[in-house]
Formats: structure tokens, C-alpha cells, sequence
């Protein structure tokens, strides 16, 4: 978000602003998620029940926020 601001203050219309701000966050914040997903995906394989359903519930939570970041964030924007 802090990226889309600067960007647009510096004149950028909307699309170009936003393309500025995903080539310079969004590729680490694209990885952080993925990889922060993969870790909770891991605890699948512990034998609790209750570490498993954390296992699913962050790690599915963790994706529904990336794609929130992706797809509904822009959108709210413009």
C-alpha cells in the first residue's frame, strides 16, 4: 500500500502506479506467504489432531490473505 501511495504521489496514474508498487514489494510478499503457508502445511504430518487443524486453518488463512492482498486490495483502490 505504502508503495501504491508513493508511487502516485510521484505523478504515476493509477495502472502504472500499481505495477511500480507490485515489481518492487510484491514478489517478497508473494514468497513470505508461500513460505509461511508451506511451514503450517508441515504440522500435517504431526500426530495430533489439533496440530493438524491448525496446520489446515493457518496455512489456508495465510493463502486467503495473499489473495486478498492480489486481487481485492487493487480493486478497493481504483
Amino acid at each position: 500500500m505504502t508503495g501504491f501511495v508513493q508511487e502516485r504521489d510521484r505523478g504515476m496514474n493509477f495502472a502504472d502506479a500499481l505495477g511500480a508498487a507490485f515489481a518492487k514489494s510484491g514478489r517478497g510478499i508473494v514468497t513470505g506467504a508461500l513460505t509461511t503457508a508451506a511451514a503450517f502445511f508441515s504440522m500435517l504430518l504431526a500426530e495430533s489432531d489439533i496440530i493438524r487443524e491448525l496446520a489446515v486453518v493457518a496455512g489456508a488463512g495465510i493463502l486467503c490473505e495473499l489473495a486478498a492482498m492480489l486481487l481485492i486490495i487493487p480493486a478497493l483502490l481504483d
